[in-house]
């Protein structure tokens, strides 16, 4: 018999609903880090720092630019879009990061941002938003 996750259900519930499928992929090859990650990322966290979703996401992907985790922030995207984080707002992160971080350590993030911006069927280039 295989091991499978014991994820609480808050951390559930945030899964399912941010991304969809996630914990569902790699719990057939590494379901201890599924229990792991889910229960500290998608119930510990959220509930020991009172943030509202949409900001908590914009930082997991600020993070993931400063961390180079380009697997996870791709996944992330998808999951900011859907908690109101603006297509502009998740452009900004990147262009910001750049300035930081370097345009070669960034310029995936760009990429990942621009499949994730169509698979959500967002026009682009953006409105130009420089004032």
């Amino acid at each position: 018999m295989s091991y499978q996750p014991q994820l609480t259900a808050s951390a559930k519930e945030r899964l399912d609903r941010l991304c969809p499928g996630f914990a569902e992929a790699l719990a057939t090859t590494d379901p201890e880090f599924v229990e792991r990650l889910g229960n500290f990322a998608f119930d510990q966290v959220p509930t020991d720092a009172d943030l509202p979703e949409r900001t908590r996401l914009m930082i997991w992907l600020a993070t993931c630019l400063g961390s180079q985790a380009i697997d996870l922030y791709a996944e992330l995207v998808g999951a900011a879009l859907g908690a109101g984080v603006t297509p502009v707002e998740v452009k900004e992160i990147v262009y910001q990061a750049s300035a930081y971080l370097g345009m070669g350590r960034t310029y995936p993030f760009l990429a990942a941002t621009n499949a994730a911006l169509e698979a959500a069927g967002v026009d682009l280039p953006l409105e130009p938003q420089a004032t």
